[in-house]
């Protein structure tokens, strides 16, 4: 193996070492995970207050520009909530 490889071996496994014992604290503290809990659910709201706002066209075009076909159901799902349904 080259010395190039050697690097990239080597940081990989630490970056995947780095990443399994943040999982591991994430899972195994429970005021952690429900502060994390916290932080993606304040986002979502935050996303869909912003997908109220949007016309049929922009989710339409937003969804063909993230190629997210999930944009397109949730707005739909919204429009239908408005709706009473």
């Amino acid at each position: 193996m080259t010395k190039r490889q050697v690097g990239l071996l080597a940081a990989g496994l630490i970056g995947a070492s780095i990443g399994f014992a943040a999982v591991y604290v994430l899972t195994s503290k429970q005021d952690l995970r429900a502060k994390a809990v916290a932080l993606l659910n304040a986002a979502r709201g935050e996303s869909k207050k912003a997908a109220e706002t949007m016309t049929e066209d922009m989710v339409l075009k937003r969804a063909k520009l993230t190629n997210d076909p999930a944009v397109v159901q949730d707005w739909t799902d919204m429009q239908w909530e408005r709706l009473g349904f």
